[in-house]
């Protein structure tokens, strides 16, 4: 659950010692020593601390990244998170495979409770290096993106996305996603459904407009894709239709400004007080990038 994998240590990351378990794995076998395996089972176990006063607890379903960790190679990643207490946001960076984390580099000094980020090569044939992110401070009731140049470690000027007029802590989302022809999508959700709506960039982040938005109803969940179609800048949206128990893929026609829909699975329940973000999770198929 959320709960169990958002402790005050925000993330484990048992995976990047999993190389160095096969390795002694192997040596185990060579050496016929068992203790060699023990070793390498501790190590894969071990809990790396990136920040130890990051959202937690009761807070985790309220303030929580949809998206919040990229890998730009396996070694070096960032980390986005919100701050327990001053409810500011931030990122970190681990050169060694999340051994080790540089100091906080802080986004946003306010009261940030959605964030969502996508990562240039996460989107089939893109091979930038930009690492996007949106976040919503609902001190202010503002949507905001700004981008992450990595290996040069720049941070791109905050750019307000929509001037909101409120924010609640409950029924609400955010995700982001850059299309296949480079337009950057951000659909959201600030109040249960009042001020919702879909906008989207096509000047790498500098400004942003409204299109129709692919929202339903006040408690329904979305998660945006690059879409594979003809129109390189078609969105995908994964969503979960609260009020018919449904999941379903909406395809986003760019130059038609419409959405489809079709059924991916019935029986999907929702909670009956929905927390913010996504109760689902999904990635592109590297096959053919759907």
């Amino acid at each position: 659950s959320k709960r169990a994998i958002y402790t005050k240590k925000l993330h484990t990351l048992e995976t990047y010692y999993l190389l160095g378990f096969i390795i002694l794995g192997f040596l185990g076998v060579v050496t016929n020593t068992p203790s060699i395996w023990l070793i390498g089972l501790v190590g894969l176990m071990a809990d790396i601390t990136i920040h130890d006063n990051a959202i937690a607890g009761a807070d985790v379903g309220t303030y929580f990244p949809l998206r919040g960790q990229v890998f730009i190679s396996s070694l070096i990643g960032y980390e986005f998170y919100m701050d327990e207490t001053s409810f500011d946001f931030f990122y970190e960076k681990t050169l060694d495979g999340g051994a080790t984390w540089e100091a906080a580099v802080t986004l946003r000094t306010g009261s940030v409770n959605l964030c969502d980020v996508w990562f240039d090569k996460w989107t089939p044939g893109d091979s930038g290096i930009v690492i996007h992110i949106a976040y919503v401070d609902f001190g202010v009731d503002d949507v905001f993106y700004r981008s992450l140049t990595t290996g040069a470690e720049t941070v791109g000027t905050e750019i307000t996305v929509l001037a909101g007029t409120s924010v609640t802590t409950t029924g609400t989302f955010l995700s982001i996603a850059k299309s296949r022809g480079g337009n950057i999508g951000i659909v959201y959700n600030l109040d249960g459904g009042t001020e919702d709506g879909f906008e989207i960039s096509t000047d790498n982040g500098a400004t942003f407009g409204a299109v129709l938005t692919p929202n339903e109803d006040g408690s329904d969940f979305l998660a945006l894709f690059p879409g594979n179609y003809a129109d390189n800048n078609d969105f995908d949206l994964i969503f979960h239709d609260i009020s018919a128990s449904e999941l379903s893929l909406k395809p986003y026609d760019n130059s038609e400004n419409t959405w489809s829909e079709a059924v991916i699975s019935t029986g999907i329940v929702g909670h009956a007080s929905p927390e913010n973000g996504c109760s689902f999770g999904a990635s592109l198929r590297l096959s053919d990038g759907h």
